[in-house]
């Protein structure tokens, strides 16, 4: 093989070199982006247009001391750093936290999961009462989730109790109480009333059952307003006429 074919071939593979790093920054520059590391990206992007053969081509003729190999390659490697040392995507956040007292912190909460449930209230404290008052008692208890309904339909008005624990069974996370005219001609709206305050006035800790009713009385008519009540949110629902709802649920 003679020298200049043996050049040819040098250049040939410095040129695909080029373009195989070019594409590679390239790659760097739309993760950085995605990743919101706007300098870094920006850095990535530069080296990897002055990478590309076409471009690399132009500035030499533009800007004579780009014509030096070792300015290139040391303006390659100073760009690359920097934006290495911009780009914190995949470095992990560090806190001032002792990691044994955080495992430590881990396996209590395996151990000991924390309650999400109403504090001082199981559904054993609500459904009986209903059931006393001739309601239906179904109870569907799972691992994936507890439901405790409370049916009863009484001079053309449906009731509804709905008790949902989302965890153990005894953490009830929400509380429903509807009542639904399925036979408007034999009642009002107004003859729901009684059943949404007796159903939302539940004993839980901090449980204020006068402020509850005076709520009902206030927004019978206002769809979706609510009231917080030691840290118990009730929500009211009223799309018609023939239905209120009222939802109890932690803040």
């Amino acid at each position: 093989m003679t020298n200049s074919n043996l050049t040819s071939s040098k250049q040939s593979v410095l040129k695909i070199s080029k373009w195989i790093f070019s594409i590679f920054f390239l790659f760097a520059f739309i993760k950085s982006m995605i990743n919101g590391n706007f300098i870094a990206s920006i850095l990535f992007l530069l080296v990897g247009l002055l990478l590309l053969p076409p471009i690399s081509e132009q500035v030499k003729q533009k800007f004579a001391f780009w014509q030096s190999k070792n300015v290139r390659y040391i303006g390659y490697s100073v760009l690359f750093v920097v934006a290495i040392l911009f780009d914190k995507s995949d470095l992990p956040e560090t806190t001032n936290t002792n990691p044994v007292v955080e495992i430590e912190k881990q396996e209590t909460e395996i151990i000991a999961p924390k309650s999400v449930g109403m504090k001082g209230i199981v559904p054993a404290d609500i459904y009986p009462n209903f059931e006393d008052k001739g309601f239906k008692i179904v109870k569907e208890i799972s691992t994936d989730g507890s439901f405790f309904h409370c049916d009863k339909e009484e001079e053309g008005i449906k009731y509804n109790v709905k008790i949902y624990c989302e965890k153990n069974v005894n953490d009830i996370t929400t509380i429903r109480v509807t009542a639904y005219r399925s036979q408007a001609n034999l009642n009002t709206v107004d003859d729901m009333k009684p059943f949404l305050k007796y159903g939302a006035s539940i004993p839980y800790d901090g449980a204020n059952i006068e402020k509850v009713k005076s709520f009902i009385d206030e927004n019978y008519n206002n769809d979706k307003a609510n009231v917080i009540i030691s840290g118990v949110k009730f929500t009211i629902f009223c799309p018609t006429e023939l239905t209120r709802m009222i939802e109890i649920e932690n803040e």
